[in-house]
């Protein structure tokens, strides 16, 4: 197999990656029970072939967590476009060794991968470039994923630098990705109007003392040290040697030196792992706040409880989640489909009540008007992306506030380490 010359970008060896303790050094192996909450580890879906695919000699096998790869999406594909297609659901931590474990050479030809992930995918050589001019909706992303130094772009340059290969950016030409966006959205913190008397809008009310005993902290690396550093950033009370997202071995240190003296102080209940945990606990008011996803708090205050979800200062954790391509893949055209499938209406409002937002919504607009809403009445369109009935802004609001994008460190075994040290604390 030829190798791309951005397979040479990072010192990182598809034997170094997986020595280093797989994908568990981004400290995430918990997050494919929150985005896969509605899916299942290791489960498969298969969609029956159709003779007009079969006349093509075009497949798609893709693998995914359990909240894009779903059954009514492929089945509706595959009636669309004639191309067979069958679905994996994996954890969202088991993914990435799997593909470079050698699932890529000839197990699927996609992966429904997260922006995190990119980066030791394709060091370890494992995918192939997809060309932005195949992908027919290309110029109707929000410009964050495809417009050099858009607003809601990090320290970084992610999601951009994420998506287009080293090539296309150094050429000017952007005429190539690594991956092709599907859904995104940024995270912040949920709580309890009832049980807090204050409107917040700062992570800094995680760390606040008047809440001690009563905030619920994720377990993962990737959220509260930098939660920790963009408030004090933002405060202007610290400055990162790194970014936020990509934070230098000093800023860890900060970050986890601070939590682990606010833990001993009190100010933690707890840290939650599971989906179904973390909507108990707000929905019985265990705790009156946690860094969350958003559906979880969408649950609670489906359930009759006065939940929300803040709008913070300092930006939102950003992720996004899309199609990558197998390097030795021959099922390019179906992989292409796939993608331009993802940008149109069906997909979008089948996982629109996920939390999940499309790239194009203006493509998509007409099916999510036509689509349920979290509130009776309001339709996902109104809701999820004009922000009716909601309590944060319209998905325009949302693009073009990032604190960070999730990515893969650096650092991410020294951050994995220390954070060891504050669960242990």
């Amino acid at each position: 197999m030829e190798s791309h010359p951005d397979q040479e970008d990072r010192e990182f060896t598809r034997r170094a990656f997986l020595n280093k303790a797989g994908y568990a050094t981004l400290g995430v192996g918990s997050l494919g029970v929150l985005l896969a909450a509605c899916g299942s580890d290791a489960t498969s879906t298969t969609v029956a072939t159709t003779s007009t695919a079969a006349a093509r000699q075009l497949q798609l096998r893709t693998m995914g967590i359990g909240t894009t790869v779903l059954d009514s999406v492929l089945t509706e594909f595959q009636t669309k476009t004639g191309i067979p297609a069958t679905g994996t659901q994996t954890g969202f931590g088991d993914m990435v060794p799997q593909w470079i474990q050698g699932g890529y050479r000839d197990q699927w030809d996609v992966m429904e991968a997260q922006g995190a992930q990119i980066a030791p995918l394709v060091a370890a050589g494992t995918l192939q470039p997809i060309k932005v001019a195949d992908i027919t909706h290309w110029n109707d992303l929000l410009e964050v994923f495809r417009v050099p130094g858009a607003a809601g772009q990090d320290g970084d340059g992610h999601p951009f630098t994420q998506i287009y290969t080293k090539a296309a950016r150094d050429s000017g030409r952007l005429d190539e990705v690594w991956v092709v966006p599907t859904v995104w959205n940024g995270d912040t913190i949920g709580y309890r109007t009832d049980l807090i008397d204050e409107k917040l809008t700062s992570y800094g009310a995680l760390w606040d003392p008047k809440y001690q005993g009563k905030v619920a902290l994720f377990n993962s690396s990737l959220r509260a040290p930098m939660e920790v550093l963009a408030t004090f950033v933002t405060a202007g009370e610290y400055q990162t040697e790194g970014t936020i997202g990509n934070p230098s071995k000093a800023d860890v240190d900060f970050a986890i030196d601070f939590l682990i003296e606010r833990k001993a102080e009190g100010q933690f209940r707890l840290l939650w792992d599971d989906f179904g945990a973390a909507i108990e606990l707000l929905d019985t008011g265990e705790v009156s706040l946690m860094n969350a996803w958003e559906p979880i708090v969408r649950e609670v205050a489906a359930r009759g409880k006065p939940a929300v979800y803040a709008t913070v200062k300092e930006g939102y954790n950003m992720w996004f989640h899309g199609i990558v391509l197998s390097a030795e893949s021959q099922n390019y055209d179906a992989a292409v489909e796939y993608a331009n499938f993802w940008h149109e209406g069906f997909a979008p409002a089948v996982v629109a009540n996920q939390g999940y937002i499309t790239p194009t919504p203006s493509v998509a607009q007409s099916a999510l008007k036509g689509a349920d809403s979290p509130v009776e009445g309001v339709n996902a369109w109104d809701y999820w992306y004009d922000g009716k009935g909601r309590d944060r802004g319209s998905v325009n609001d949302i693009a073009s506030s990032a604190a960070w994008w999730w990515q893969f460190p650096d650092e991410s075994e020294y951050l994995n380490s220390r954070w060891q040290d504050f669960v242990a604390s």
